[in-house]
């Protein structure tokens, strides 16, 4: 009897995996400021103010004074790099009674940080990636928007 209730618990361990594992789509520039834009925020192309030649469209999402940034990389390595190069500058603004969630599952990469009045945000899903740096009260609505867009 205990090796059958063993056995239950491994299956469904390893159910949760295979389903909580499934590979993410990333969203192209045009989706992702047709989304925005549903969602009453002004976008802008700020693919111009860059030279780095690894970086293919920037998009900006402006709306209630804070602004959701998605870049469009030339491949998935460069946008996990700056993902990565971010990231460890957000945890350096870590200070008492911070909130952090990291996730990292095959294609997509997660980063937040609640700290000192702000919220850092970063997804990276293949070539592409949310940044976000607001004030904590708008946590609330970018997490959700985040989550329509499939990056959380």
């Amino acid at each position: 009897m205990l090796k059958r209730k063993k056995t239950v618990v491994w299956a469904i361990l390893a159910l949760l995996c295979l389903t909580s594992c499934k590979r993410r789509e990333a969203v192209s520039a045009e989706v992702f400021n047709r989304t925005m834009e549903e969602q009453g925020y002004e976008i802008a192309d700020a693919t111009n103010q860059t030279q780095a030649d690894y970086v293919q469209a920037i998009s900006l999402a402006q709306k209630d004074g804070y602004q959701i940034e998605f870049y469009v990389f030339s491949d998935a390595e460069a946008a996990f790099s700056v993902f990565s190069q971010n990231k460890s500058l957000f945890a350096e603004k870590e200070g008492t009674g911070s909130m952090e969630l990291s996730k990292d599952i095959g294609n997509y990469h997660f980063y937040s940080l609640t700290s000192n009045g702000m919220y850092f945000l970063l997804s990276q899903v293949d070539n592409t990636m949310c940044y976000v740096v607001a004030d904590a009260e708008y946590k609330a609505e970018i997490t959700d928007i985040i989550k329509l867009l499939g990056y959380e």
